[in-house]
């Protein structure tokens, strides 16, 4: 008997983290800031063919974003790859250009 209540009361308080989970979630994409952007940093070559996968892996975040926008920050000599480019342009993101690390 007292096992059982003590199952219902640990439902019941997860069943109120879910709910809070999903008031905050909602809350957060409709109510949340227009200026804030996610950025992806992609600065090397094993970054840039893995790239697809990044970005693939942001859009998930991004769903949580009232401004919903993606920035990949990368360097000029990445940026010159056509197959780069081609992924770049798929999804729709912004480029920021930065300096190479040295």
């Amino acid at each position: 008997m007292i096992a059982f209540i003590i199952i219902e009361l640990l439902i019941g308080l997860f069943a109120l983290g879910g709910i809070y989970g999903a008031i905050h979630l909602i809350a957060r994409r409709f109510f949340g800031s227009r200026h804030t952007m996610l950025a992806i940093e992609i600065l090397t070559q094993r970054d840039a063919e893995s790239a697809e996968v990044l970005i693939r892996d942001a859009l998930f975040s991004v769903l949580t974003l009232r401004s919903g926008k993606i920035a990949v920050l990368t360097t000029e000599k990445l940026l010159e790859e056509e197959g780069f480019q081609k992924i770049l342009k798929r999804y729709g993101v912004d480029v920021r250009v930065v300096a190479e690390k040295k």
